[in-house]
């Protein structure tokens, strides 16, 4: 099979497909990236190729169904590698391009999305064993500890393999600032004029059913919760977090939320280690709908994470004028601005101290809520136009500057 005729598209859609469960935030960001494009596109062939035996979310493929979509299997890099052989397409997109090292693609321009550089700046904390579990959890803990310089060594090498991808063009799309000059420290050899910041894509939506339901039973009451997600991943550094808190609820408890709810902290044996864990309600991941509720009626979303290529939640919580405390670490300031009550991811002393003025000062909550409703505001307009440059880069309507 020779060139196509027309300007062909590869779409990585594989990318959307999860290893296990149905849910990661890259995959989000792929889907979201991908219904843009086809809105978008104009005599542009678009081809895709995913992975027939993992799951693929149903609105992808009604839409493939409904759009003028071809649509190929690749099971593995050799299928891959086949494929773009066959075809010879104009251009490449991944959006998760992480296991794309070895692909040669030098008819073709390629272009990907970075998000981050946490295995390589963030390889493991002191406390990662509190959220691990069972003896492989164990076993993944203990080795990257004792070999964490081979470990770091390793990955770099996996991005080096990926920048180094043989292809016609390279463009390499971060979402932050941040990342964009992680990258650049990292590998010398990577030119500045071929990586651009696109904020990630708003995704948010918030649905029609935010009302009663889920948060009825919950008993949850609007302002008496202080929130949390992603809880039970050490990378959010939630439990350094509920320490300060912990030790808050022992000496002042009159002063703070009645309860705080740790999304996707379902079973983590961590919450033992708190004298006031009857305060701390450890629940699972919810549905999207559960998830807008709690961000709205939260008295302040805390956000400890300890590396960021762009950062989600804060926006989300934001958007509803519900002040944000987080960490001021990696693309954070970006993202949050003058919106958010920074403190020291690491420092548990610092974040008492920060989680106490958030409670005993009113004008700090007042101006925390308006100046997040902002921010949101300001960010989704980036976002929006942003969008719009990143789907044009990828059709080729754009020059790289």
């Amino acid at each position: 099979m020779g060139r196509l005729e027309e300007t062909s598209l590869l779409y990585d859609l594989a990318s959307t497909q999860p290893a296990t469960g149905k849910y990661h935030g890259g995959g989000e960001y792929g889907k979201h990236v991908f219904d843009e494009l086809l809105r978008r596109r104009d005599s542009e062939r678009v081809h895709v190729y995913w992975d027939p035996n993992r799951w693929l979310d149903p609105k992808v493929e009604r839409c493939l169904k409904q759009e003028d979509v071809t649509v190929h299997a690749a099971q593995d890099q050799e299928e891959l590698q086949t494929l773009v052989d066959d075809v010879q397409f104009d251009r490449f997109y991944s959006p998760l391009p992480y296991d794309l090292q070895g692909l040669d693609l030098e008819e073709t321009v390629f272009i990907c999305t970075i998000h981050g550089l946490r295995p390589i700046e963030m390889p493991t904390d002191r406390y990662e064993y509190k959220y691990r579990e069972g003896i492989r959890g164990w076993g993944k803990y203990a080795a990257k500890q004792f070999f964490s310089s081979k470990y770091v060594v390793r990955q770099r090498e996996k991005f080096r393999g990926l920048l180094d991808l043989p292809a016609k063009e390279k463009v390499v799309v971060t979402p932050s600032e941040h990342t964009k000059y992680s990258l650049l420290s990292e590998f010398s050899s990577l030119e500045p004029s071929s990586v651009r910041v696109l904020y990630s894509p708003n995704t948010s939506e918030p649905p029609d059913d935010m009302e009663g339901g889920p948060l009825e039973t919950m008993k949850v009451d609007e302002g008496e919760y202080f929130l949390f997600v992603s809880a039970g991943r050490w990378v959010k550094n939630a439990y350094r977090a509920l320490s300060a808190l912990d030790e808050l609820y022992q000496d002042r408890s009159s002063q703070l939320p009645e309860r705080v709810l740790a999304l996707g902290a379902e079973g983590k044996a961590y919450f033992k280690d708190f004298q006031c864990a009857h305060r701390f309600e450890q629940l699972g991941y919810v549905e999207r709908s559960t998830l807008e509720a709690l961000y709205r009626d939260a008295s302040a979303l805390i956000y400890p994470t300890l590396n960021e290529g762009f950062g989600y939640p804060p926006l989300e919580a934001m958007k509803y004028g519900t002040p944000v405390l987080c960490s001021g670490t990696t693309s954070l300031h970006e993202v949050c601005g003058d919106a958010a009550l920074y403190f020291d991811p690491y420092s548990v002393r610092e974040m008492k101290g920060r989680f106490l003025r958030y409670c005993e000062d009113a004008t700090l909550r007042r101006t925390l809520s308006d100046r997040g409703e902002e921010q949101y505001q300001k960010m989704k307009t980036r976002q929006d136009e942003m969008l719009e440059e990143l789907c044009d880069l990828i059709l080729g309507a754009s020059d790289v500057e």
